[in-house]
């Protein structure tokens, strides 16, 4: 008989946590009943799972050695007594427990793939523990005790009651208010992460799912998961591995080049916090993972005034400053980012000043780049419009104004967009628009100034090219379809010779491929990103 798949997937999981070759027999030889279809499937499921090593990083449960189960229903772990999972990431669980020896409550960690985990993840979870352990400061978590129990490596460190700054954010208990209490808090963290840089140790995943929050106010930085020391030559993690939170990553990270990783790191992480807790959402959020890490690397955060009108200019400054796609650009160290957000509790002035006129519009290039674009081909249309109506005025005055107007409805279409787009709400549809807009301008253009041979043809390409940076295949479609059929128009509006029929076809082709060409590239850009997206944490 065919066995029932519950009924398989009941006996793997149970011996699944034997560790014992022995007992595992002894078990499926009482589970089974003599059912060889049974054994033979999770016999096969056994297998196969303990074949996954190191990618299989997210099992039914945790693996725990055979504990003695009391009538309580405590399980014993070595000295501690589990009494509540109280966490789970892709790599560790937490545990709330007691240790017996010391008859206290603590919070005890172990590799997720207990006595399945890889060579790397036992690695990283050493490293975590040393890191955090060689730290003695009030606002980081410390380390109790380092061990290995039965095969499952483990440490233990205090049991803090509270939430972290993301659970407090989804709950609704904090509030952004004036970001006096964020810049108390910032300031707390960033002394504990100077005292880890002290100590030649980048934490490289700060964010707010690692930032305690005590019943006495005191913020305390967990996880050191990421960490790497600065000094020294053991390194985990190789160059291309992307590693962290990308909401909250720095470029530096973003890019997969774990050797650029520096103090600058974190403290780019520091200011993407300052800026959660001020505004409620993190620097760059977007519909994908992909779609964040290319914020993460091109774009530019919206000031935070601009989503908390509270926040003052003086704190909006020192964000910024954290965040500044440089390393060298950012505070030196996250000593002196303390210091300024000091100054500013005190009222005193700052060290960090408002950028410079270049600098600002660089930002905007980088925070507004769809905006940026349009402004500069609307620009260069309407250089090439005015030059060819004084030097070869084919066109009457009004086509020529008409045909400025048409560029000043273009150029302010785009600015209303770029305001939609920055609304989550209004986003979707808002980029549809643009993308049909576009080339309804271009046409317009061509058609009322009768250039149908115009150079300016070449921008229909251009245009569906520009849409790929949208990662849509359906804002790419739109682009391309809306592109043909301004083309086509143009064909039958065009005077007879005007241009030879196989320039006109040729042209017409350029457009579909186009078309073709950015749908393709874009649809696998999009299938790998949900294929990362698919992945278990761990596995990213």
């Amino acid at each position: 008989m065919n066995p029932k798949p519950l009924q398989a997937k009941t006996v793997f999981e149970a011996a699944s946590g034997l560790a014992d070759a022995v007992e595992r027999r002894t078990y499926l030889d009482g589970a089974c009943a003599g059912d060889e279809t049974l054994r033979q499937e999770v016999e096969s499921l056994i297998s196969a799972y303990e074949r996954s090593g190191s990618f299989l990083k997210t099992p039914v449960g945790l693996v725990l050695p055979q504990l003695p189960l009391h009538g309580t229903g405590e399980h014993h772990f070595g000295d501690y007594e589990l009494l509540e999972e109280i966490a789970r990431g892709g790599m560790g669980v937490v545990y709330k427990a007691r240790q017996v020896s010391l008859n206290r409550v603590v919070a005890i960690k172990m590799i997720l793939s207990g006595q399945f985990a890889s060579e790397d993840e036992v690695n990283r979870f050493r490293s975590e523990a040393q890191a955090a352990a060689s730290l003695n400061h009030r606002n980081i978590v410390a380390i109790y005790e380092v061990g290995e129990c039965s095969g499952h490596h483990y440490y233990s460190m205090p049991f803090l009651e509270g939430q972290n700054l993301a659970q407090l954010m989804e709950s609704g208990q904090w509030r952004p208010g004036d970001g006096t209490e964020a810049a108390r808090l910032v300031a707390k963290i960033a002394r504990a992460v100077q005292c880890a840089h002290d100590a030649g140790i980048v934490h490289r995943d700060l964010k707010p799912g690692n930032v305690l929050l005590g019943p006495d106010g005191e913020p305390r930085v967990t996880d050191f998961g990421l960490a790497k020391r600065v000094r020294g030559k053991g390194q985990l993690t190789l160059t291309g591995h992307l590693m962290g939170t990308p909401s909250f990553m720095a470029p530096e990270q973003a890019r997969g080049r774990s050797g650029q990783c520096s103090r600058a790191t974190d403290i780019y992480s520091l200011g993407a916090v300052l800026y959660y807790l001020l505004t409620g959402r993190p620097p760059f959020v977007a519909d994908s993972a992909l779609d964040a890490l290319l914020l993460v690397l091109e774009g530019e955060a919206v000031l935070p005034r601009r989503i908390n009108p509270l926040v003052s200019g003086p704190l909006e400054h020192i964000c910024l400053r954290c965040l500044e796609k440089r390393p060298e650009d950012r505070y030196a160290s996250a000593g002196e980012l303390a210091t300024d957000l000091e100054r500013f509790l005190k009222g005193d002035s700052l060290t960090v000043h408002p950028q410079a006129i270049g600098r600002r519009f660089e930002a905007w290039g980088r925070s507004q780049p769809a905006l940026v674009a349009r402004f500069c081909t609307v620009l260069l249309c309407l250089g090439i419009v005015v030059t060819a109506y004084q030097l070869h005025p084919y066109t009457t005055l009004v086509q020529h104004l008409a045909v400025i107007a048409v560029l000043v409805a273009w150029l302010s279409i785009s600015f209303l967009c770029q305001r939609g787009v920055e609304s989550e709400r209004h986003a979707t549809w808002v980029r549809f628009v643009w993308s049909g807009a576009d080339p309804a301008a271009l046409t317009a253009i061509l058609l009322i100034a009768q250039a149908f041979g115009s150079p300016l043809v070449i921008l229909y390409p251009t245009l569906i090219a520009a849409s790929g940076f949208w990662f849509r295949v359906s804002l790419v479609a739109t682009t391309t379809v809306l592109s043909s059929l301004g083309y086509l128009v143009l064909l039958l509006h065009a005077r007879a010779g005007s241009m030879p029929f196989h320039w006109h076809v040729l042209a017409f082709v350029a457009i579909i491929v186009t078309g073709l060409t950015v749908a393709y590239l874009v649809n696998r850009v999009s299938a790998l990103t949900r294929f990362y997206e698919r992945r278990p944490p761990a596995e990213r």
